[in-house]
């Protein structure tokens, strides 16, 4: 018999323990919704099926619901009801109680749990949705209770559940399907579904999975106490990991795992280890350490890690041993015998490791404890993040002044000297003014001097802070509120100039203020080499809004006009601006469309001339997308970044998506997604460019928790704006509030807001280029081609003419040489080869040839060095081409040995190869191809295939034939290892009436192809010279 304390239950009716309504019935949602996941009817063909479906069911109403002012619902639940509720379930023979509730500690609530621990129920809790440690939320911190945390949908802990050392276990909680109560409608993260049915998140909906779990062991061991019964629950569960990556000092807490229903029902009596928690500590008195709760460079750390047995006892002792493959770790001492270990036991073993002195920053190691019991082996993966990021107060409290502050709003840019500035503002109460400040900071990040008053504007109200930086020196602009006494505000849109020393180049500016009956708010600024600076702003006028812009010389004075960006009109609402200048002297304006939420651009020449009309930044609408952001790249080009989230009947989710252009507005790939998180908002993505691309930051938080619950990440781009490497939490705050990003010259520069300090905090922090750091191949990727012994990693993004892309999924053909098909595995697009030519130049070398005439970006990465090259085939374009100085290698690493026959030649590029055409025989082909080594059959054997080379040698020879697909195969000329040229053989008949052939070749030896028709008896011939690349697409062969 199950029993839950929830709402109550529709269209059940028991016992009510709550008041003041004095009736049982479900008014708010919850408890149909906790109920609907453990009892729902199964096998009657409609709606949800609950996870122990059958079983009986002790509905007791144990709160109420109270309506706002507005019409809203909530359920309050007081503890002396929940206490009463829990001793009459207790009394009339419940055997689990689930209670999906949590608050402060209660003594009348406490010595109910107690008594329904004595009276045999065992008693699930959810552990509660603070994102915080679940020991303060009761009744699931009390020892007799089972603590539940909530599971995403990437089976990792969900960002808003609590989490800690008294957790027993976890289960599914994010975006449950589950009942609706009728009339009732939850609110928050949870959608309906039609009449009857809701999504719901949080702990609540965890723990009712538990608890059936409960139901559905106890119905197969009907004899098991409260006791055995959470022990069998624990002792069959999965082990999870739940933490995120850790840094030495924290806790990092884990909970027993995944409830497995087939075994919590079958399994028989086993030890089972479970990791409660692990520690990393860098204290002084270890070798090296400086004891500042930083895992860096040189030094030694101890791990602590504290394991429970939480089933039977086991026989013997209990060998613990932790291991790294991590290249910068070193385990010093590895291996721990636990003597013995009996049921509930709890053993801390201890390990010594040494960070290697030439660890690169932000590197993210990875480990993994392994301890044998009961002759089962459990491997737990643990993570550390070694030189992380150092986090630099900029601005904060200040013991000395006698009025209390607020600083907020920070921005950020830096300056080709490699200096960076922060500029904000600072709200005085005492003084009830408003103050705007920056400072200066060294490339490091670290802050220099002491702030500098910009503004002070007395009572008016400051928002929308920006900076720019360029030409030795920068300029702070805002925009000021001054009341019109009538109580409505006028706006202002102001800055003020200064040398990159902090010293006043101009006063304050007055750039721009309202018309009669337009608002005007949001202004952004870019600084140009030359010091002349470009100020754009959205203008509402006439029920609908523009972006509008202004250039100024480099003392502020006006170079020009206002003038519009966008359409022209205020019909539609054009929102959002962001500003930058390209190399060359021109510029880009990025902003937010509406209707039809979009990003959109227009270009400027270095007069401040349109070049174009408007185009589309974005290929998937969004009707959540805003604040659009815009950096220029090396070269001319630029990377725009922005937030993207779908609505809730589409999935709800939210995203940070970038796509890369050239300096004529060209798209170089697709839009690509930086990051998708489905438990957090996503807010303020920031884009910044360095050399061969950039990076995004942006700020992550909980739903209805913004600032309690935020992270600030980052992720690298390329220069299509292609994330590179993993996303890094930079750093996990919890109350981060506002973040911006700029490129420095030793790395990537965040400012944000600390929002929870006191007063509240601007923190900078230099993000080091971590994309050199050493990586591996994952050959199980379908994505990554793996070659040369797994040290090179090669991917394809590929976009048609039709704006649809991807990325290339791979076929190995041997640890040289593979490729990449697009669209249909049968239909392979790309070859590509990586050679060891270190012997001959210190290089590794690079051919790849083409069977696609599509824009696609090849990427290769040396997961040594950390290096990259990216290779762009231009839309409509067919080319095979080699880098012979793809990847340099110091002289005294170069080894190996290189035969010299055949290598080829200097020469790279593309051409287009001759082909003569003959008739053949006169009789014509019987239709039937025998291939052999050196005969490749295609077509469905119609057509037979040769090649005849010739290297610089003289030295000739055929080539050997080996089929791939039904339509494609190469050939290998020296080594049956390297692959020389892929042939493609395709019946584009119902296209055009031809038989269709595409090669490719990755050597430049001179080669001819020859390709036989055996029912027509038609030959073609294509000759590739000597020294030449070339990829060839016959669409009319034959």
């Amino acid at each position: 018999l199950q029993a839950y304390l929830d709402m109550g239950f529709l269209p059940v009716e028991d016992e009510d323990y709550s008041v003041p309504d004095g009736e049982p019935l479900d008014r708010q949602g919850h408890g149909t919704a906790v109920g609907g996941v453990i009892a729902a009817e199964a096998g009657n063909g409609i709606g949800i099926a609950g996870a122990a479906w059958g079983s009986d069911l002790m509905a007791v109403r144990a709160g109420f619901a109270l309506t706002t002012d507005r019409g809203g619902r909530f359920g309050l639940l007081e503890s002396d009801d929940a206490a009463s509720a829990l001793r009459w379930a207790a009394d009339h023979g419940a055997d689990v109680i689930n209670m999906s509730f949590g608050g402060a500690a209660s003594a009348t609530l406490q010595a109910a749990v107690a008594y329904a621990d004595a009276m045999g129920a065992l008693q699930v809790a959810g552990a509660g949705n603070g994102a915080r440690d679940a020991g303060s939320s009761f009744p699931a911190s009390y020892a007799e209770v089972m603590s539940i945390a909530a599971l995403n949908t990437q089976s990792e802990l969900a960002a808003f559940s609590n989490f800690g050392q008294t957790l027993n276990l976890v289960a599914p909680g994010w975006d449950i399907l589950t009942l609706r109560a009728e009339g009732t409608a939850l609110t928050g993260e949870n959608r309906l579904v039609g009449e009857d049915y809701l999504r719901a998140s949080g702990t609540s909906l965890a723990a009712p999975f538990v608890s059936a779990a409960a139901a559905l062991a106890l119905s197969a061991h009907p004899g098991l106490t409260a006791a055995a019964l959470r022990r069998r629950l624990e002792g069959t569960s999965s082990p999870q990991v739940l933490s995120t990556p850790t840094q030495v000092g924290s806790r990092s807490w884990v909970g027993a795992g995944l409830p497995d229903l087939y075994s919590a029902v079958a399994a028989a009596p086993q030890p089972a280890p479970r990791l409660r928690d692990w520690q990393f500590s860098d204290s002084i008195s270890l070798p090296g350490t400086n004891g500042n709760g930083l895992a860096e460079s040189g030094e030694t750390l101890s791990l602590s890690a504290t394991l429970k047995n939480v089933w039977q006892a086991a026989a013997g002792g209990v060998p613990v041993r932790l291991e790294t493959s991590d290249p910068f770790l070193e385990v010093e001492s590895g291996e721990w015998l636990i003597p013995s270990m009996p049921e509930d036991a709890i053993r801390t073993p201890r390990f010594r490791l040494r960070v290697s002195p030439s660890a690169p920053p932000l590197h993210l190691a990875h480990l993994a404890l392994v301890f044998e019991m009961g002759g089962t082996e459990t491997v737990l993966p643990l993570t550390l993040e070694v030189n992380p990021p150092i986090p630099r107060t900029v601005a904060g409290s200040d013991p000395e002044s006698p009025s209390l502050y607020v600083d907020l709003a920070p921005a950020i840019d830096t300056a080709p000297s490699g200096i960076g500035v922060v500029a904000w503002f600072r709200h005085l109460f005492g003084e009830e003014s408003v103050e705007v400040r920056a400072r200066i900071l060294a490339p490091s990040g670290a802050p220099q001097g002491e702030d500098l008053l910009v503004r002070s504007v007395g009572r008016s109200r400051v928002s929308d802070i920006d900076v720019s930086a360029s030409g030795g020196s920068f300029i702070v602009t805002w925009q000021r509120h001054d009341p019109d006494g009538e109580g409505g505000e006028q706006r202002f849109l102001e800055g003020r100039l200064f040398r990159e020393d902090g010293s006043p180049l101009s006063d304050v500016l007055s750039f721009h203020h309202e018309s009669e009956g337009e608002i005007i708010q949001r202004p952004v600024v870019a600084m140009a080499a030359d010091g002349s600076f470009l100020l754009s702003w959205e203008t509402f006028h006439d029920g609908g809004s523009g972006v509008e812009a202004q250039r100024f010389r480099a003392d502020g004075s006006a170079a020009g006009s206002v003038f519009r960006v966008d359409t022209g009109s205020f019909d539609a609402s054009e929102s959002s601006p962001s500003v930058a200048f390209l190399e060359g002297g021109g510029s880009v304006i990025v902003w937010r469309t509406y209707p039809g939420i979009g990003v959109r651009a227009r270009l400027f020449d270095a007069e401040g001339a349109p070049r174009g009309a408007p185009f589309t930044v974005h290929q998937e609408g969004s009707p959540f997308s805003v604040e659009p952001q815009v950096a220029a790249t090396t070269g001319g080009g630029f990377l725009v970044a922005w937030d993207h989230c779908k609505r809730p009947e589409d999935g709800g989710t939210c995203s940070v998506r970038a796509r890369g252009f050239d300096g004529d507005g060209v798209a170089i790939g697709p839009e690509r997604t930086v990051s998708e998180t489905p438990d957090r908002y996503l807010l303020w993505a920031r884009v910044a460019a360095a050399s061969g691309g950039g990076g995004v930051t942006w700020v992550g938080c909980l739903p209805g928790f913004v600032l309690e619950g935020c992270n600030l990440y980052f992720r690298y781009l390329g220069e299509s704006g292609e994330p590179q490497g993993e996303v890094l939490v930079t750093d996990s705050f919890q109350e981060i509030w506002e973040a911006d990003l700029a490129a420095g010259s030793e790395g990537f520069l965040q400012a944000f807001l600390l929002s929870g300090s006191s007063p509240h905090r601007i923190v900078a922090q230099r993000v080091p280029d971590s994309r050199g750091v050493p990586r591996t191949c994952n050959s199980g990727d379908p994505a990554q081609l793996c070659l040369q012994g797994g040290r090179f990693r090669l991917g394809v993004e590929w976009l048609d003419p039709g704006g649809r892309g991807g990325q290339g999924k791979v076929l190995p053909i041997s640890d040289r040489t593979g490729a990449f098909w697009f669209r249909r595995p049968d239909n392979l697009e790309l070859l590509v080869k990586v050679l060891d030519g270190r012997s001959v130049n210190g290089h590794w070398w690079i051919f790849y040839g083409a069977l696609s005439n599509v824009e696609y970006m090849l990427t290769v990465d040396d997961t040594i060095t950390g290096e990259r090259r990216s290779f762009r085939n231009p839309p409509r374009h067919l080319a095979s081409a080699g880098e012979t100085r793809a990847f340099e290698e110091p002289e005294n690493e170069a080894r190996g040995t290189f035969n010299r026959v055949g290598l080829p030649g200097p020469g790279s590029g593309s051409v287009r190869p001759s082909a003569r055409s003959t008739t053949g025989a006169s009789t014509e082909g019987d239709g039937a191809c025998e291939g052999n080594d050196e005969v490749l059959c295609l077509g469905g054997g119609r057509f037979s295939l040769e090649i005849r080379w010739q290297d610089f040698g003289g030295n000739d020879g055929a080539g050997r034939a080996v089929g791939l697909t039904a339509d494609t195969g190469y050939f290998s000329f020296f080594n049956p290892a390297n692959v020389e040229v892929v042939v493609k053989l395709l019946d584009g008949r119902a296209a055009n009436g031809h038989w269709w052939v595409f090669y490719a070749s990755t050597s430049n030896v001179r080669f001819d192809l020859t390709v036989t028709d055996l029912e027509t008896g038609a030959v073609k011939v294509y000759q590739n010279p000597a020294r030449q690349f070339a990829s060839r697409a016959d669409i009319e062969a034959f």
